[in-house]
């Protein structure tokens, strides 16, 4: 998990975060628009991918095969997301709002804490859908 925060997860959110700051400049600096458009292109956009990748490449670096990466999305993906989408619009709108855009990146690092603790937790129980019997009878 380690790995995954320091090359992959923590240069995509200061992309991120850039690149969303940059977009929604035309809208009022720290207004509910611009707080509102950038949680939902958060959401809808960065999120989403952000979580297949965290299952793909941490089952991936534990030595798991592309269909062990399958069966974890199967099983655990939507999960995760629903979890997101409960958590993370509250800590975005938090953080748009009043925190400079440039310290984005380290309130999300700060909230990622319990966030990468439940996605441990996912990752690592047992998959609720059963591997595909490959052999055929």
């Amino acid at each position: 998990l380690t790995i995954f925060g320091l090359l992959v997860s923590g240069p995509a959110c200061v992309w991120w975060y850039t690149f969303l700051h940059r977009r929604t400049m035309a809208l009022k600096a720290g207004g509910w628009r611009q707080v509102g458009v950038k949680v939902l292109a958060d959401q809808v956009l960065f999120e989403p991918p952000l979580l297949a990748f965290f299952f793909t490449v941490t089952t991936l670096m534990e030595g798991g095969s592309m269909e062990d990466v399958e069966n974890k999305l199967r099983s655990d993906y939507l999960t995760a997301f629903v979890a997101d989408c409960c958590i993370w619009p509250f800590v975005q709108t938090v953080n748009f709002k009043f925190v400079p855009y440039q310290y984005n990146g380290l309130v999300v690092n700060a909230a990622s804490v319990g966030w990468i603790t439940f996605l441990s937790y996912l990752k690592h129980r047992p998959p609720k859908i059963q591997k595909k019997d490959t052999e055929q009878s």
